[in-house]
């Protein structure tokens, strides 16, 4: 399996941010609150700008005044590329060693075998006390395959709660619990 990505960043040179008093970092990239605010309280940033489309929600209910929590990119599956697609979610190693994973193949669900889509794996990863902390897929459908490991990481599940889950069968997304049966 090979991968070619030629990757984007976001354009905003053409903008002219430090016109309007909006601070960019060293390399000209914004870097908002957990909110999605720049620097300045009533402009706001999400989307392709900051590389999460998914923190709009966050930064246009804050805008908004409306009651929301922080963006959490702790359980946002990043994702790229369509086939293979390569998505992670949380941690999957820290440098003192106290990451725990298991990993199987797409081939472990049905669902590969009927689709004949047999390419891919995902891996599970938990610290020393069990908790789910991230999770990492490549092949097709990978981002679909990580959502439970996403809410494990939202709800601090730990993997023995994961190991006893169900998922939809036959789906993608079961394969966050049969890995997380491997350690049990």
């Amino acid at each position: 399996m090979a991968f070619v990505n030629l990757g984007h960043r976001p354009n905003l040179g053409s903008l002219n941010l430090q016109a309007a008093g909006i601070e960019v970092n060293s390399r000209g990239l914004l870097e908002p609150d957990k909110f999605g605010r720049t620097n300045i309280s009533n402009i706001y940033v999400a989307g392709d700008a900051i590389r999460f489309g998914r923190q709009a929600r966050v930064a246009g209910l804050h805008a908004a005044k409306r009651q929301t929590s922080p963006f959490d990119y702790k359980s946002t599956v990043i994702s790229f590329g369509l086939n293979p697609q390569v998505a992670k979610v949380g941690t999957i190693q820290r440098d003192d060693g106290s990451v725990q994973s298991a990993s199987v193949p797409f081939r472990a669900t049905i669902l590969s075998h009927i689709n004949s889509e047999l390419e891919g794996f995902i891996r599970v990863a938990w610290d020393n006390e069990g908790r789910v902390i991230g999770g990492l897929a490549v092949g097709r459908n990978a981002a679909d395959a990580l959502a439970p490991i996403a809410m494990a990481i939202k709800t601090k599940a730990s993997i023995n709660d994961l190991a006893e889950m169900q998922g939809p069968h036959p789906n993608i997304s079961e394969l966050p619990y049969i890995t997380a049966r491997q350690k049990t």
